[in-house]
């Protein structure tokens, strides 16, 4: 197998970077937005978050998955950095950001 330009795997590595701190940024207001959301009256609908808060409390339910989900991109972002191409995995980031763009918009509504 060929290995990449070192030009375009840098790039590569770059993009990964900033779709991980903005998926990470977007993880941190989506915790920010949903205890903003709770306060004003709103219920959560992520069904993992409502069995841990069953068990644990809404506060500490949010921060533990908020904290899981950061924990999970910090190894998805460890495993992926050690790939020869970058592109396609930095790429499936694009959906799960707007999905959570489109959540801490509407929490914050």
């Amino acid at each position: 197998m060929k290995t990449p330009d070192p030009v375009l795997q840098r790039s590569e590595r770059r993009l990964l970077a900033f779709m991980c701190i903005l998926l990470a940024l977007l993880q941190v207001l989506d915790l920010h937005s949903s205890l903003h959301a709770a306060g004003e009256g709103r219920s959560e609908t992520n069904p993992l978050i409502l069995w841990l808060v069953a068990h644990v409390g809404f506060s500490p339910a949010v921060v533990a998955f908020k904290a899981a989900a950061l924990a999970v991109l910090a190894a998805y972002y460890h495993v992926v950095s050690g790939f020869n191409r970058m592109l396609w995995p930095s790429i499936s980031l694009i959906p799960v950001c707007a999905a959570y763009v489109a959540v801490v918009l509407n929490n914050y509504s």
